[in-house]
């Protein structure tokens, strides 16, 4: 089982996806211009799924561990109304 980024990198492209489905978290999705990007904790690293909407099918896959690179989802986190 790949607890680090670097065991993670290490795996075969199919089974980092496998991984992901078993053991992530998934944590939101945006899209932009037909290209879904679908954003997964794993332990202590993010890995973003690529899907390509209009072709049916994903598209790669980014792993990062730099939080400054989860800066595109935060327009798609909504408001929370505080009372």
């Amino acid at each position: 089982m790949a607890r680090g980024i670097y065991q993670f990198n290490a795996l075969p492209e199919s089974h980092q996806y496998a991984y992901v489905w078993e053991h992530g978290v998934f944590l939101i999705s945006r899209v932009v211009e037909g290209m879904a990007f679908n954003l997964y904790s794993c332990h202590n690293f993010f890995v973003e799924i690529r899907y390509s909407q209009p072709a049916n099918r994903i598209e790669g896959l980014r792993v990062f561990k730099n939080i400054s690179q989860l800066e595109p989802y935060l327009d798609c986190i909504p408001e929370i109304p505080i009372h």
